[in-house]
């Protein structure tokens, strides 16, 4: 098994229907264990996590050498912040499908959460190795590493790899940018970060980036608007809050640019 979701897993939208098919095949079939780890994935999905976890447990109960139940189980307890449960289910799965790209690269993320980041990029090297022509997979691991900088020119080589792969992967495209903004090309992050707009304009991330590479090579003027963006794109998110808040500094420090910001922002 290359992937983890090779069995086709729903898409966010239809979560509500492959819910009522697993249950289906789960009453026409109750030995049916596949039917019953995917029930579990979909309820992870929709968040509820208890049910999940209590289902996966089942699946696991019935047949333990499952390691898509464990890979799942996994997911469900990093969800919970219980990354050393997440990280002893991810080993198992791994322990019975070591080839399987998707398990090192969510081992990697737990092992992160407990700030062990040796193993994790261990981990994570791991995944990008065996997938050297999965963009999901390469993103993945250039993310972690510019999320944790650690290692920026194994993230900008990671990113380039993604970019080769998918020219108009949007995400890509902005982890390129950030990655090469990191490893002080300031001009090919932003034509970079440029690009990734044009592609998706209503990606708050890579606003957000562009907006810190123009305001670092003194653009400032430039820079505010793709901040707002960022905030409205993002909301009380992560880049939403971290925008928000270079708003509100630029608004302090720039008195000719402070009306324009503060009206956009409705102080």
């Amino acid at each position: 098994m290359k992937h983890a979701f090779e069995a086709g897993c729903p898409a966010p939208g239809a979560l509500h229907l492959a819910r009522d098919r697993f249950e289906k095949a789960r009453e026409l079939n109750p030995g049916y264990t596949d039917a019953l780890a995917y029930l579990g994935y979909t309820l992870w999905r929709q968040g509820q996590l208890d049910e999940a976890a209590e289902c996966l447990k089942k699946t696991l109960s019935l047949d333990s050498g499952q390691p898509l139940a464990h890979y799942f189980l996994g997911l469900v307890f990093r969800s919970q912040g219980r990354a050393d449960l997440a990280v002893g289910e991810f080993q198992e799965a791994i322990r019975q499908d070591p080839e399987n790209p998707a398990f090192h690269a969510d081992l990697a993320k737990a092992f992160s959460m407990l700030r062990d980041y040796n193993a994790a990029m261990a981990s994570m090297e791991r995944a990008s190795t065996l997938a050297p022509d999965d963009a999901e997979i390469l993103k993945q691991s250039a993310q972690f590493y510019l999320d944790h900088l650690l290692r920026p020119d194994q993230a900008l080589a990671l990113a380039n790899r993604v970019v080769a792969l998918a020219p108009q992967d949007a995400q890509g495209l902005d982890l390129l940018g950030w990655a090469s903004y990191l490893n002080r090309d300031s001009p090919g992050a932003r034509a970079w970060l440029e690009k990734a707009i044009a592609l998706q304009l209503e990606l708050a991330s890579a606003h957000y980036h562009l907006a810190v590479v123009l305001e670092h090579t003194g653009h400032r003027q430039e820079a505010w608007p793709h901040y707002l963006q960022a905030k409205d794109l993002d909301g009380g998110g992560y880049y939403g809050n971290r925008a928000a808040d270079a708003l509100e500094r630029l608004a302090r420090e720039d008195p000719e640019q402070r009306p324009a910001i503060e009206r956009y922002l409705r102080f």
